[in-house]
């Protein structure tokens, strides 16, 4: 059996249980099926939180649940003490895809640098520039 992680960032300590309730938010075809939601990282006094890593059964949910989770910027929900629209998904990276990933981003950054009249943006491990 394979697992699909994927991380959220910016809740605090005791909001785990609005993992379900983003996913609802983001207007998913199907619900995922969630395996797991834990804390990861060191536990520091002066954090916000730690990231929270959700385990999915599905890799095709993990990607419609990242290609949507723009959709919570402009999220306003009343009836939770929580904004959505400061968190942020990405995908679970092992420490050499985290490594490759912050290459990239500064060379990305140099280029921003050099012409900042274009678009760049990361796919496929490349950096790319929209026209």
């Amino acid at each position: 059996k394979q697992w699909y992680q994927r991380r959220v960032r910016g809740m605090q300590i005791d909001e785990e249980h609005l993992v379900p309730e983003m996913f609802g938010l983001l207007e998913l075809t199907q619900y995922p099926v969630i395996e797991k939601i834990q804390r990861v990282g060191e536990k520091k006094s002066n954090s916000n939180g730690r990231p929270i890593k959700v385990t999915l059964r599905s890799a095709i949910a993990v990607h419609e649940v990242l290609r949507k989770a723009k959709a919570l910027k402009s999220t306003n929900v009343s009836g939770f003490n929580f904004h959505f629209s400061k968190l942020y998904l990405s995908p679970d990276r092992s420490l050499d895809e985290r490594k490759s990933r912050q290459k990239l981003v500064q060379e990305m950054k140099g280029m921003i640098t050099k012409d900042s009249s274009k678009r760049y943006f990361i796919r496929n491990d490349k950096v790319c520039v929209a026209d």
